[in-house]
Protein backbone atom coordinates (compact mmCIF):
# COMPACT_ATOMS: atom_id res chain seq x y z
CA UNK A 1 0.00 0.00 0.00
CA UNK A 2 1.08 3.96 -0.31
CA UNK A 3 2.45 5.66 2.56
CA UNK A 4 -0.38 6.94 2.64
CA UNK A 5 -3.14 4.27 2.42
CA UNK A 6 -4.93 5.51 -0.48
CA UNK A 7 -3.62 3.12 -3.11
CA UNK A 8 -3.37 -0.56 -3.21
CA UNK A 9 -1.01 -2.11 -5.64
CA UNK A 10 -1.72 -5.81 -6.23
CA UNK A 11 0.44 -7.76 -9.26
CA UNK A 12 -1.61 -10.09 -11.51
CA UNK A 13 0.67 -12.73 -12.39
CA UNK A 14 -0.99 -14.48 -14.90
CA UNK A 15 -1.78 -10.90 -16.34
CA UNK A 16 1.64 -9.29 -17.16
CA UNK A 17 0.11 -6.22 -15.17
CA UNK A 18 0.14 -4.38 -11.86
CA UNK A 19 -3.25 -2.78 -10.23
CA UNK A 20 -2.95 0.74 -8.49
CA UNK A 21 -6.48 0.40 -6.50
CA UNK A 22 -7.79 3.16 -4.90
CA UNK A 23 -8.67 1.82 -1.16
CA UNK A 24 -11.46 4.10 -0.69
CA UNK A 25 -13.41 2.33 -3.18
CA UNK A 26 -13.07 -1.00 -1.85
CA UNK A 27 -14.12 0.23 1.61
CA UNK A 28 -17.28 1.56 0.15
CA UNK A 29 -17.99 -1.17 -2.42
CA UNK A 30 -17.48 1.23 -5.77
CA UNK A 31 -14.36 -0.31 -7.00
CA UNK A 32 -14.48 -0.72 -10.80
CA UNK A 33 -11.25 -2.08 -13.16
CA UNK A 34 -9.68 1.29 -14.54
CA UNK A 35 -7.01 0.59 -17.37
CA UNK A 36 -5.58 4.11 -16.58
CA UNK A 37 -4.36 2.44 -12.83
CA UNK A 38 -2.66 -0.36 -14.43
CA UNK A 39 0.69 -1.08 -15.40
CA UNK A 40 1.03 -2.91 -18.22
CA UNK A 41 4.47 -4.98 -18.07
CA UNK A 42 7.28 -5.84 -20.74
CA UNK A 43 8.42 -9.53 -19.04
CA UNK A 44 5.16 -10.72 -17.46
CA UNK A 45 4.33 -12.80 -14.60
CA UNK A 46 4.68 -9.93 -11.84
CA UNK A 47 6.05 -11.96 -8.71
CA UNK A 48 7.25 -9.35 -6.68
CA UNK A 49 6.77 -5.48 -5.27
CA UNK A 50 8.95 -3.44 -3.63
CA UNK A 51 7.40 0.17 -2.75
CA UNK A 52 10.22 2.93 -2.63
CA UNK A 53 9.37 4.85 1.33
CA UNK A 54 7.61 8.18 -0.32
CA UNK A 55 5.87 5.82 -2.66
CA UNK A 56 7.28 7.50 -5.67
CA UNK A 57 9.17 4.49 -6.86
CA UNK A 58 7.78 1.02 -7.26
CA UNK A 59 10.07 -1.71 -8.11
CA UNK A 60 7.85 -5.22 -10.02
CA UNK A 61 9.82 -8.51 -10.23
CA UNK A 62 8.71 -10.35 -13.67
CA UNK A 63 8.93 -13.54 -13.61
CA UNK A 64 8.10 -14.90 -17.16
CA UNK A 65 12.14 -12.73 -18.06
CA UNK A 66 13.41 -12.75 -14.67
CA UNK A 67 14.46 -8.98 -14.92
CA UNK A 68 12.73 -5.92 -12.67
CA UNK A 69 10.92 -2.48 -13.86
CA UNK A 70 10.99 0.37 -11.98
CA UNK A 71 8.38 2.84 -12.40
CA UNK A 72 7.25 5.99 -11.41
CA UNK A 73 3.78 5.77 -9.08
CA UNK A 74 2.85 9.50 -10.06
CA UNK A 75 2.62 9.42 -14.10
CA UNK A 76 3.04 5.47 -14.75
CA UNK A 77 5.96 6.22 -16.49
CA UNK A 78 8.84 3.06 -16.75
CA UNK A 79 11.78 4.45 -16.03
CA UNK A 80 14.30 1.40 -16.16
CA UNK A 81 14.07 -2.33 -17.23
CA UNK A 82 17.13 -4.80 -16.33
CA UNK A 83 17.28 -8.30 -16.85
CA UNK A 84 18.65 -10.72 -13.49
CA UNK A 85 20.68 -13.05 -13.36
CA UNK A 86 19.10 -16.81 -13.21
CA UNK A 87 20.65 -20.00 -12.94
CA UNK A 88 17.29 -21.71 -14.98
CA UNK A 89 18.19 -23.59 -18.08
CA UNK A 90 16.29 -22.15 -21.66
CA UNK A 91 13.55 -24.85 -21.28
CA UNK A 92 12.27 -24.00 -18.23
CA UNK A 93 11.85 -20.65 -18.69
CA UNK A 94 10.96 -20.46 -22.45
CA UNK A 95 7.92 -23.11 -20.99
CA UNK A 96 7.16 -21.70 -17.58
CA UNK A 97 4.60 -18.87 -19.46
CA UNK A 98 2.46 -21.09 -21.22
CA UNK A 99 1.32 -22.65 -17.57
CA UNK A 100 1.01 -19.05 -15.93
CA UNK A 101 0.42 -16.42 -19.41
CA UNK A 102 -3.51 -15.94 -19.62
CA UNK A 103 -3.31 -13.36 -21.72
CA UNK A 104 -1.34 -15.54 -24.47
CA UNK A 105 -3.20 -18.76 -23.52
CA UNK A 106 -6.74 -17.50 -22.86
CA UNK A 107 -9.35 -15.43 -24.88
CA UNK A 108 -9.95 -12.99 -22.47
CA UNK A 109 -6.53 -12.41 -21.02
CA UNK A 110 -8.12 -13.65 -17.64
CA UNK A 111 -7.66 -18.00 -17.12
CA UNK A 112 -4.86 -19.86 -17.94
CA UNK A 113 -3.49 -23.52 -16.59
CA UNK A 114 -2.51 -22.35 -13.99
CA UNK A 115 -5.77 -20.62 -12.35
CA UNK A 116 -6.71 -24.15 -11.42
CA UNK A 117 -3.34 -25.98 -11.64
CA UNK A 118 -1.49 -23.66 -8.83
CA UNK A 119 2.30 -23.20 -8.92
CA UNK A 120 1.56 -26.49 -10.91
CA UNK A 121 -0.43 -27.96 -8.21
CA UNK A 122 -4.31 -28.07 -7.52
CA UNK A 123 -6.76 -25.80 -5.97
CA UNK A 124 -8.57 -28.42 -3.93
CA UNK A 125 -11.30 -28.03 -5.71
CA UNK A 126 -13.52 -30.74 -8.37
CA UNK A 127 -14.51 -29.68 -11.69
CA UNK A 128 -17.34 -31.33 -14.68
CA UNK A 129 -15.61 -30.64 -17.43
CA UNK A 130 -17.52 -33.25 -19.86
CA UNK A 131 -17.82 -32.37 -23.29
CA UNK A 132 -21.82 -33.00 -24.33
CA UNK A 133 -20.53 -33.07 -28.02
CA UNK A 134 -17.27 -35.07 -27.78
CA UNK A 135 -16.96 -39.02 -28.50
CA UNK A 136 -16.89 -42.01 -27.22
CA UNK A 137 -12.51 -42.79 -26.83
CA UNK A 138 -11.63 -46.18 -26.84
CA UNK A 139 -9.88 -47.41 -23.69
CA UNK A 140 -6.46 -48.85 -24.54
CA UNK A 141 -4.53 -48.58 -21.05
CA UNK A 142 -3.08 -51.31 -19.83
CA UNK A 143 -4.37 -53.28 -16.50
CA UNK A 144 -2.92 -54.20 -12.81
CA UNK A 145 -2.56 -57.62 -12.93
CA UNK A 146 -5.66 -59.65 -12.13
CA UNK A 147 -7.64 -56.21 -11.95
CA UNK A 148 -10.87 -56.93 -14.48
CA UNK A 149 -11.63 -54.08 -16.82
CA UNK A 150 -14.91 -52.78 -17.24
CA UNK A 151 -14.61 -49.21 -18.83
CA UNK A 152 -13.70 -50.56 -22.31
CA UNK A 153 -14.53 -46.58 -23.65
CA UNK A 154 -14.24 -43.17 -21.89
CA UNK A 155 -17.08 -41.83 -22.10
CA UNK A 156 -17.02 -37.55 -22.76
CA UNK A 157 -19.28 -36.54 -20.02
CA UNK A 158 -17.36 -37.55 -17.08
CA UNK A 159 -18.36 -36.15 -13.97
CA UNK A 160 -16.70 -33.91 -11.13
CA UNK A 161 -12.94 -34.62 -10.94
CA UNK A 162 -10.86 -32.84 -8.49
CA UNK A 163 -7.86 -30.95 -9.82
CA UNK A 164 -4.73 -32.95 -9.58
CA UNK A 165 -1.14 -31.83 -9.53
CA UNK A 166 1.15 -31.75 -12.30
CA UNK A 167 4.02 -32.13 -10.48
CA UNK A 168 5.80 -35.67 -10.49
CA UNK A 169 3.61 -36.72 -14.07
CA UNK A 170 6.65 -37.39 -15.89
CA UNK A 171 6.76 -40.93 -14.29
CA UNK A 172 3.55 -41.57 -14.10
CA UNK A 173 1.86 -43.13 -17.69
CA UNK A 174 -1.48 -41.84 -19.17
CA UNK A 175 -2.75 -38.79 -17.69
CA UNK A 176 -5.95 -37.39 -15.96
CA UNK A 177 -7.95 -39.72 -13.54
CA UNK A 178 -9.23 -41.99 -16.39
CA UNK A 179 -6.16 -41.49 -17.66
CA UNK A 180 -7.89 -40.94 -21.06
CA UNK A 181 -5.06 -38.63 -22.08
CA UNK A 182 -3.27 -42.38 -22.52
CA UNK A 183 0.29 -40.73 -25.06
CA UNK A 184 -0.30 -43.73 -27.68
CA UNK A 185 1.04 -41.62 -30.09
CA UNK A 186 4.26 -41.05 -29.29
CA UNK A 187 6.40 -38.21 -31.61
CA UNK A 188 10.34 -38.81 -31.72
CA UNK A 189 11.77 -35.54 -30.44
CA UNK A 190 15.56 -34.85 -30.92
CA UNK A 191 16.41 -38.07 -32.25
CA UNK A 192 14.63 -40.22 -29.21
CA UNK A 193 10.92 -41.51 -28.86
CA UNK A 194 9.23 -39.48 -26.67
CA UNK A 195 7.81 -40.66 -23.40
CA UNK A 196 4.01 -41.70 -22.85
CA UNK A 197 3.67 -39.17 -20.34
CA UNK A 198 5.17 -36.30 -22.64
CA UNK A 199 2.82 -37.60 -25.65
CA UNK A 200 0.08 -37.73 -22.71
CA UNK A 201 0.64 -34.07 -21.70
CA UNK A 202 0.06 -32.74 -25.58
CA UNK A 203 -3.19 -33.85 -25.65
CA UNK A 204 -4.28 -31.61 -23.95
CA UNK A 205 -3.86 -28.49 -26.57
CA UNK A 206 -7.22 -28.82 -27.39
CA UNK A 207 -8.12 -27.63 -23.61
CA UNK A 208 -6.38 -24.28 -24.66
CA UNK A 209 -9.32 -23.44 -26.96
CA UNK A 210 -12.15 -25.64 -25.16
CA UNK A 211 -11.63 -24.77 -21.92
CA UNK A 212 -9.81 -21.74 -21.70
CA UNK A 213 -10.96 -20.01 -25.11
CA UNK A 214 -7.91 -19.26 -27.03
CA UNK A 215 -8.63 -18.94 -30.52
CA UNK A 216 -6.72 -21.87 -31.93
CA UNK A 217 -4.11 -24.55 -30.23
CA UNK A 218 -0.41 -23.36 -29.09
CA UNK A 219 2.07 -24.37 -32.05
CA UNK A 220 3.24 -27.43 -32.39
CA UNK A 221 6.92 -25.90 -30.64
CA UNK A 222 4.80 -24.17 -28.01
CA UNK A 223 3.76 -27.36 -27.18
CA UNK A 224 6.67 -28.99 -27.08
CA UNK A 225 7.99 -26.10 -24.66
CA UNK A 226 5.08 -26.49 -22.33
CA UNK A 227 5.83 -30.30 -22.30
CA UNK A 228 9.04 -30.14 -21.54
CA UNK A 229 8.46 -27.38 -18.76
CA UNK A 230 5.69 -29.53 -17.27
CA UNK A 231 7.99 -32.54 -17.55
CA UNK A 232 10.74 -31.33 -15.48
CA UNK A 233 7.80 -30.02 -12.60
CA UNK A 234 8.35 -32.04 -9.34
CA UNK A 235 7.02 -33.10 -6.43
CA UNK A 236 8.45 -31.65 -2.54
CA UNK A 237 9.96 -33.98 0.00
CA UNK A 238 7.20 -35.52 1.87
CA UNK A 239 6.99 -32.53 4.93
CA UNK A 240 5.35 -35.68 7.31
CA UNK A 241 8.04 -38.23 6.38
CA UNK A 242 11.06 -37.63 9.02
CA UNK A 243 14.19 -35.94 7.88
CA UNK A 244 17.00 -39.10 8.19
CA UNK A 245 14.18 -41.26 6.30
CA UNK A 246 13.73 -43.70 8.81
CA UNK A 247 9.70 -44.77 10.12
CA UNK A 248 8.19 -44.37 13.23
CA UNK A 249 7.04 -47.74 14.75
CA UNK A 250 3.12 -47.33 13.58
CA UNK A 251 4.59 -46.48 9.97
CA UNK A 252 6.82 -49.35 9.87
CA UNK A 253 3.37 -51.84 10.84
CA UNK A 254 1.72 -49.83 7.77
CA UNK A 255 5.16 -50.17 5.70
CA UNK A 256 4.58 -54.25 6.45
CA UNK A 257 1.41 -54.83 6.44
CA UNK A 258 1.10 -52.75 2.96
CA UNK A 259 3.51 -54.55 1.17
CA UNK A 260 3.23 -58.12 3.07
CA UNK A 261 -0.36 -58.85 3.27
CA UNK A 262 -1.52 -60.19 -0.37
CA UNK A 263 -5.31 -60.18 0.27
CA UNK A 264 -6.41 -56.93 1.58
CA UNK A 265 -8.00 -56.47 -2.21
CA UNK A 266 -8.74 -59.48 -3.40
CA UNK A 267 -6.69 -59.17 -6.30
CA UNK A 268 -3.38 -58.06 -4.30
CA UNK A 269 -1.85 -56.12 -1.71
CA UNK A 270 -1.97 -52.64 -1.24
CA UNK A 271 1.04 -52.58 -3.08
CA UNK A 272 0.05 -54.68 -5.91
CA UNK A 273 -1.70 -51.58 -7.16
CA UNK A 274 -0.48 -48.61 -5.45
CA UNK A 275 2.80 -49.87 -6.81
CA UNK A 276 5.97 -48.18 -4.40
CA UNK A 277 9.40 -48.54 -6.15
CA UNK A 278 11.79 -45.28 -5.80
CA UNK A 279 14.34 -46.61 -7.40
CA UNK A 280 11.96 -47.20 -10.63
CA UNK A 281 10.21 -43.86 -9.69
CA UNK A 282 6.77 -45.44 -8.83
CA UNK A 283 5.86 -43.33 -5.90
CA UNK A 284 1.88 -44.97 -5.34
CA UNK A 285 1.48 -46.01 -9.45
CA UNK A 286 3.32 -47.40 -11.83
CA UNK A 287 1.15 -45.55 -14.10
CA UNK A 288 -1.96 -48.48 -14.68
CA UNK A 289 -5.68 -48.61 -14.73
CA UNK A 290 -7.74 -50.70 -12.28
CA UNK A 291 -11.36 -51.77 -11.11
CA UNK A 292 -11.98 -49.51 -8.71
CA UNK A 293 -14.56 -51.63 -6.98
CA UNK A 294 -17.91 -51.21 -4.66
CA UNK A 295 -20.00 -47.74 -5.82
CA UNK A 296 -17.57 -46.73 -8.47
CA UNK A 297 -18.63 -47.00 -11.66
CA UNK A 298 -15.87 -46.03 -14.03
CA UNK A 299 -12.79 -47.86 -14.11
CA UNK A 300 -9.54 -45.35 -13.15
CA UNK A 301 -5.79 -45.36 -13.43
CA UNK A 302 -3.94 -46.14 -10.55
CA UNK A 303 -3.26 -42.55 -8.75
CA UNK A 304 0.45 -41.49 -7.13
CA UNK A 305 -0.13 -40.72 -3.67
CA UNK A 306 3.00 -38.43 -3.09
CA UNK A 307 0.69 -35.67 -2.08
CA UNK A 308 -1.85 -37.69 -0.14
CA UNK A 309 -0.95 -35.66 2.93
CA UNK A 310 -2.00 -32.46 1.27
CA UNK A 311 -5.80 -33.78 0.46
CA UNK A 312 -6.65 -33.96 4.75
CA UNK A 313 -8.91 -31.28 6.42
CA UNK A 314 -12.67 -32.98 4.63
CA UNK A 315 -14.23 -34.64 7.73
CA UNK A 316 -17.33 -36.50 7.66
CA UNK A 317 -18.06 -38.52 4.23
CA UNK A 318 -21.40 -38.86 3.00
CA UNK A 319 -23.16 -41.48 1.62
CA UNK A 320 -22.34 -45.07 2.15
CA UNK A 321 -18.81 -44.96 2.90
CA UNK A 322 -17.52 -43.82 6.61
CA UNK A 323 -19.81 -43.37 9.73
CA UNK A 324 -21.21 -40.07 8.06
CA UNK A 325 -21.33 -38.25 11.00
CA UNK A 326 -20.64 -34.80 10.93
CA UNK A 327 -16.83 -34.24 12.43
CA UNK A 328 -17.11 -30.02 13.27
CA UNK A 329 -15.72 -27.22 11.04
CA UNK A 330 -14.27 -27.98 7.22
CA UNK A 331 -11.35 -27.32 5.77
CA UNK A 332 -11.97 -28.12 2.26
CA UNK A 333 -14.77 -29.42 0.76
CA UNK A 334 -13.23 -32.31 -1.28
CA UNK A 335 -10.94 -35.13 -0.32
CA UNK A 336 -10.19 -38.36 -2.20
CA UNK A 337 -11.30 -40.43 -4.97
CA UNK A 338 -11.38 -38.82 -8.09
CA UNK A 339 -14.29 -37.05 -6.73
CA UNK A 340 -13.11 -35.72 -3.73
CA UNK A 341 -16.63 -37.58 -2.18
CA UNK A 342 -14.19 -39.40 0.63
CA UNK A 343 -13.06 -37.20 3.43
CA UNK A 344 -10.14 -39.36 5.20
CA UNK A 345 -8.40 -42.32 3.80
CA UNK A 346 -9.97 -44.49 7.60
CA UNK A 347 -13.45 -43.54 5.40
CA UNK A 348 -12.18 -44.67 1.99
CA UNK A 349 -10.63 -48.27 3.55
CA UNK A 350 -14.11 -48.29 5.22
CA UNK A 351 -14.92 -49.98 1.31
CA UNK A 352 -16.07 -53.26 1.10
CA UNK A 353 -13.37 -53.76 -0.99
CA UNK A 354 -10.57 -53.92 1.43
CA UNK A 355 -10.64 -56.06 3.88
CA UNK A 356 -7.88 -56.06 6.83
CA UNK A 357 -6.47 -57.97 9.53
CA UNK A 358 -7.34 -58.39 12.87
CA UNK A 359 -7.12 -55.95 14.93
CA UNK A 360 -8.71 -54.19 11.66
CA UNK A 361 -9.02 -50.56 12.89
CA UNK A 362 -5.33 -50.32 14.13
CA UNK A 363 -3.51 -51.95 11.22
CA UNK A 364 -5.76 -49.36 8.62
CA UNK A 365 -4.62 -46.60 11.16
CA UNK A 366 -0.72 -47.82 10.82
CA UNK A 367 -1.30 -48.36 7.01
CA UNK A 368 -2.85 -44.63 6.44
CA UNK A 369 0.29 -43.57 8.75
CA UNK A 370 3.00 -45.04 6.43
CA UNK A 371 0.95 -44.02 3.18
CA UNK A 372 0.51 -39.96 4.71
CA UNK A 373 4.70 -40.12 5.11
CA UNK A 374 4.79 -42.16 1.69
CA UNK A 375 8.29 -41.20 -0.31
CA UNK A 376 8.78 -39.05 -2.84
CA UNK A 377 11.26 -37.94 -5.70
CA UNK A 378 13.19 -35.47 -3.10
CA UNK A 379 14.35 -36.53 -0.03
Amino acid sequence: ASPDGERLYVAAFGSAKVAAIPTGQLHDGSYEPDPGLQLELPGGGPAGLALSPDGSRLVVYTRFDNAISLWNTGNGEMLAHRELFTPEPAAVITGRRFLYDATATSANGTSACASCHIFGDLDQLAWDLGNPDGELQENSNQYVQRSPKTTFHFHPMKGPMTTQTLRGIADSGPQHWRGDRSGQNRAVVNGELESVEAAAFKEFNPAFVGLVGRTEELPPADMQAFTDFAMALTPPPNPVRRLDNSLTAAQARGEAIYFDVDDITGIGSCNHCHTLDPLANHFGTSGLMSFEGQGIAENFKVPSFRNAYAKVGMFGTSGNFGDGRYRGDQIKGFGYLHDGSIADLADFFASSTFVFPAPEKANQADVIRFVLAADTNMA
